[in-house]
């Protein structure tokens, strides 16, 4: 699924799986890690001067992307609740339910 790149510039946050389940602020750190994530890897393309990968991320890697092929993302989200749902943003919201989409498209894309 993922590109040929390391894994992570930066460590996703490391929360015990039970605190996805009571606290909404390990949620938006998960989004605030993708977006900053995405970021890195532009800079670090750029800089390096790697630019084949350079193109081939901007056309074919997003924020949504990042959080979709991180580890564990799937368990994360089964694990969300109602109430924690509601204490999102609606950007919060759509970010993570945009990632889950994604997942499931690219899981759909690689059984084929």
């Amino acid at each position: 699924m993922r590109a040929n790149r390391p894994q992570y510039i930066n460590k996703p946050p490391s929360f015990p799986l039970f605190i996805y389940k009571t606290s909404p602020q390990a949620l938006r750190e998960l989004v605030a890690w993708a977006n900053t994530e995405y970021n890195d890897w532009l800079k670090y393309l750029t800089k390096n001067g790697y630019y084949k990968q350079l193109d081939y991320f901007n056309k074919n890697v997003s924020p949504y992307r990042i959080l979709a092929e991180m580890s564990g993302f799937r368990r994360i989200a089964s694990l969300i609740s109602q109430k924690i749902w509601n204490e999102l943003s609606g950007r919060e919201r759509v970010f993570i339910r945009r990632s889950y989409e994604l997942r499931d498209a690219l899981l759909r894309q690689n059984s084929a």
